[in-house]
C-alpha cells in the first residue's frame, strides 16, 4: 500500500515507467498524488499518446482498482505527447491536482476532489477578459485595466496600480497562456504560471459574472 506522497506547491514527484501492452502502448509513465484528499496515494498512469486514456487507480484496501479515465473524449487528455505532469495543490484545498506543462506553458490543469478529478468544459469568456486585462497592463493603461476588475474591488486595485506607477507594465511579463480550472454559469477560475528570476510561480485568477451580464476579475 502507498502512503501519502505529500502536497503543497512542490511535493515529491513519484515517477516510474511500466510496460503494458494491455493499453496499446509499450511504455507508460506513473505519477502519484493524494488526489482524493484521503491521506493515501492514488496512481495516475500517463498515456504516451492523446489517442489513449490516462488512467487513475485508487486503493481499495487490498490492492489497486481503476477509478477514472482522462482522455480526449472528456476533454481531459494529459498524455505525455502533450506535456509533462506535475502534481501540485494549486488551489490550496488539501488535495493534489494535476498540472500538464509544455515547457513553461500550462496545457491543462485538473483539480482533485473527494470524488475524483474534476473535468469542466472550456469557456473562452474569462480567458478573453484576462487577455484584455493583461494587454492593458502591458501597455501601461491602468485605467483601462481597472475596467476589467469587479466594480466593488476597483478602489483597492486602483491604489495598488497607483503605487506601482510605470512598473505596472512589468506585472504581466512572463505569464503563460491561461488554463481553465473550474467554471459555472457565473464563476470561473483560471491558472497561469510566471517565471521570475528563474523561479516558476503559479497564479490563480477568479472571475465573476456581474448582474450586468458581464464577466469581471474577482481576484488575482
Amino acid at each position: 500500500m502507498l502512503g501519502k506522497p505529500g502536497g503543497g506547491m512542490n511535493p515529491p514527484q513519484y515517477s516510474s515507467s511500466i510496460n503494458s501492452s494491455a493499453y496499446g502502448l509499450t511504455e507508460l509513465k506513473v505519477v502519484a498524488g493524494d488526489f482524493y484528499g484521503d491521506d493515501s496515494a492514488e496512481l495516475l498512469i500517463q498515456a504516451s499518446s492523446s489517442g489513449f486514456h490516462s488512467i487513475m487507480f485508487t486503493q481499495n484496501g487490498v490492492g489497486l482498482e481503476q477509478a477514472q479515465l482522462l482522455g480526449q473524449d472528456n476533454g481531459a487528455s494529459v498524455s505525455s505527447d502533450l506535456g509533462a505532469i506535475t502534481v501540485q495543490d494549486v488551489n490550496k484545498d488539501g488535495k493534489d491536482d494535476l498540472v500538464l506543462l509544455n515547457g513553461e506553458n500550462i496545457v491543462r490543469a485538473i483539480l482533485g476532489s473527494p470524488s475524483g478529478f474534476i473535468v469542466s468544459e472550456e469557456d473562452p469568456t474569462a480567458d478573453l477578459v484576462l487577455r484584455d486585462f493583461t494587454n492593458a497592463l502591458m501597455s501601461g493603461n491602468s485605467q483601462k485595466a481597472l475596467n476589467y476588475i469587479e466594480p466593488t474591488s476597483r478602489g483597492r486595485y486602483s491604489r495598488a496600480f497607483s503605487d506601482l506607477g510605470s512598473d505596472i507594465k512589468n506585472i504581466a511579463t512572463g505569464f503563460s497562456s491561461p488554463t481553465k480550472l473550474s467554471a459555472t454559469n457565473n464563476y470561473a477560475e483560471l491558472i497561469l504560471t510566471q517565471v521570475v528570476n528563474g523561479q516558476q510561480y503559479v497564479h490563480i485568477c477568479s472571475f465573476i459574472k456581474n448582474h450586468d451580464g458581464r464577466w469581471y476579475i474577482n481576484s488575482l
